[in-house]
């Protein structure tokens, strides 16, 4: 019976330090490489997101995000991460890696793995807003018609992670491994307007430094996002909290 009680309060504190350690990975990570490149990687709930793009002319490099957990093995921390899309090898997509790190205060390094580097947090101010240090995804959008479509659960997804005052945006598909966009930056949040600047772009470079607003409803687990997208199309669209 003490043996069994033992057991339980083993498995318990394990479970605690896991959950305690993704927790403190939570948040915005930054690293400028020697080549000029800035990569930024955001950490929120389970899920992750990171993207490369060039420091001066912020042109898109490459982007990659999925699943994670925290583990301990051989007393080693480890950053178990499963790739939902790469824009580097879609082959890779699908595949979980292992990304071997350590933490100290601000600064998390990664010795081995896909994020290898030296991570510096960089510190925001925390966001209250409901949207906010949270993943939502796309459920339904307005077509040419001005109809609202759902866009169904499935393989296609385009999803939107956020912490603090920064955010990443992507579109993919885990079954065929395509990948179709991605642009993050910064947001704010002004009584019923949202806006986002871009900081990177992998499609329309020219949007990058720009702010572009939109009204901002929450209802319950549903952002209702509506206005006009950079091009001048209208926006309506509908994400719900959750993956």
């Amino acid at each position: 019976m003490t043996r069994k009680i033992l057991l339980l309060v083993f498995c318990f504190c394990l479970t605690l330090s896991n959950v305690l350690f993704a927790q403190s990975i939570n948040g915005v990570w930054q690293q400028v490489n020697p080549n000029g490149n800035t990569s930024r990687l955001i950490c929120t709930e389970n899920y992750l997101m990171f993207a490369t793009y060039q420091t001066n002319d912020k042109h898109f490099v490459n982007t990659g995000g999925g699943t994670f957990e925290i583990l301990k093995a051989d007393s080693k921390t480890i950053l178990s991460f499963k790739r939902d899309f790469n824009t580097e090898d879609s082959t890779l997509v699908g595949l979980t890696v292992a990304n071997i790190f350590s933490l100290d205060k601000n600064t998390l390094t990664v010795v081995q793995g896909p994020l290898t580097g030296t991570w510096l947090r960089i510190t925001e101010k925390l966001s209250t807003e409901p949207f906010s240090n949270a993943l939502w995804r796309l459920r339904a959008k307005e077509d040419k018609a001005f109809k609202m479509q759902t866009v169904f659960k499935g393989p296609f997804k385009t999803i939107k992670i956020f912490s603090g005052e920064h955010f990443q945006s992507a579109s993919f598909n885990i079954d065929t491994h395509q990948f179709f966009g991605t642009f993050g930056g910064t947001f704010s949040k002004k009584k019923e307007k949202y806006i986002e600047k871009i900081t990177f772009s992998s499609k329309r470079n020219k949007e990058v430094n720009n702010s572009f607003e939109y009204d901002c409803v929450i209802n319950g687990k549903d952002w209702i996002h509506a206005g006009q997208s950079a091009t001048g199309e209208r926006v309506h669209e509908v994400w719900e909290k959750g993956y």
